[in-house]
């Protein structure tokens, strides 16, 4: 059976369903990190087990996805970077939150970490953002080498 991307998204994704699924440290009660912590930055790109049971064992949604993502991210990236020099805050947030809603459906624990840091960094305006910077580009690279090794 195939499914479209809109009935994938239109199903509800809560952050106990999330949690249930991966385990992230430090999330307040909106769904967001609270403190940046180089530390805590989990290790795993991408998590295709945590994938498969977030949309019910639908291997071929979970590769729709992936692929989507996978597509995607060389664009984020650049936006990102061209953000990230002209020293927008609130362009930065603004793709930050865009990638963030192309990961939601991808269980991608350490770039969904990152995103999430750097969206509140963003909009508590803290020095975090410049914390957060060197990591972001390398994790979207390394995810991407992983999506396409893993669904060519």
């Amino acid at each position: 059976m195939t499914y479209s991307v809109t009935q994938i998204l239109a199903q509800a994704l809560t952050l106990r369903i999330l949690k249930k699924t991966v385990d992230y440290p430090s999330i307040n009660k909106d769904g967001y990190y609270t403190v940046f912590d180089s530390a805590h930055i989990p290790a795993t790109h991408y998590d295709l087990p945590a994938s498969l049971k977030l949309m019910g064992k639908k291997e071929s949604v979970v590769r729709e996805l992936a692929i989507m993502l996978r597509e995607l991210l060389p664009d984020f990236n650049a936006q990102l970077k061209l953000a990230f020099e002209k020293g927008d805050t609130q362009e930065i947030q603004l793709v930050a939150h865009k990638l963030h809603g192309g990961i939601c459906y991808v269980v991608t624990p350490r770039l969904k970490y990152l995103i999430n840091c750097l969206e509140t960094a963003c909009k508590q305006h803290t020095e975090e953002i410049a914390l957060i910077k060197p990591y972001i580009g390398s994790s979207i690279d390394a995810l991407h080498d992983i999506l396409t090794k893993t669904f060519k």
